[in-house]
């Protein structure tokens, strides 16, 4: 997954989504999300094969019951996901120049969005999209726990919860509509088929995911995200 193209398969709508900027210092620059999800995914996966110790990698694939090249499947496609949650009007409208350039290609905005983690949206998209493919529900909770706590800390059911009436109530202000829906969608596919999850999918299906090998591999996404961002 090469990072300098990893938008060349995407929609204008995914394409027109931001995921860092350069701050006060820089407020002009920006990089794609696109860009972003795909740098993360290539920092861990160099982790996974470089620098995480033997005996890390063999207690994790004997927990969750994989071979260390599924396992190194299923963490590279998690750090590639780890930001989900930016695709959302809430998150795009903390950048007014981005949003417009997101709203030129027929994504809505509300008058008024309201600010939510990141981590917690993210999380309950990963959840919705893999229970809708058909996965188990405890292995749904276990993949989307380690995005929604990519910051170090998992927010709580509360959390997610207020997130989500919010979006039955007003999704435009959280989430967003059907239209932010397809487009969540369409990066959360584009991650599955370029990081080899959708070709490994029947045997990471069958994985388990203890909290102890969350632990680990949430850890792991913080390091290559930490390293992406820089």
């Amino acid at each position: 997954m090469a990072s300098d193209n990893a938008n060349s398969d995407l929609s204008s709508q995914a394409g027109s989504l931001w995921g860092k900027t350069g701050g006060r210092e820089n407020p002009s620059l920006w990089n794609p999300l696109v860009t972003h999800l795909a740098d993360t995914a290539e920092v861990v996966r160099l982790i996974w094969r470089e620098w995480l110790a033997i005996s890390v990698q063999s207690f994790v694939c004997q927990q969750i019951q994989l071979s260390s090249q599924d396992a190194e499947v299923l963490v590279t496609w998690i750090a590639c996901v780890h930001d989900i949650g930016k695709a959302s009007p809430s998150f795009q409208s903390k950048v007014s120049d981005r949003s417009e350039v997101a709203a030129s290609t027929g994504l809505r905005f509300s008058s008024h969005c309201e600010s939510y983690s990141h981590a917690s949206m993210g999380e309950l998209m990963l959840k919705r999209w893999l229970v809708e493919r058909g996965w188990n529900e405890r292995l749904c909770y276990g993949c989307a726990a380690i995005v929604g706590g990519h910051h170090g800390i998992n927010p709580n059911e509360e959390d997610l919860e207020k997130i989500a009436h919010r979006t039955r109530v007003d999704p435009l202000s959280s989430l967003g509509d059907e239209e932010w829906s397809n487009v969540q969608d369409e990066l959360l596919m584009w991650a599955f088929v370029n990081t080899g999850a959708s070709a490994a999918e029947k045997r990471l299906r069958e994985a388990t995911l203890p909290t102890r090998v969350q632990v680990i591999l949430t850890a792991t996404v913080i390091l290559a995200e930490w390293s992406a961002s820089n």
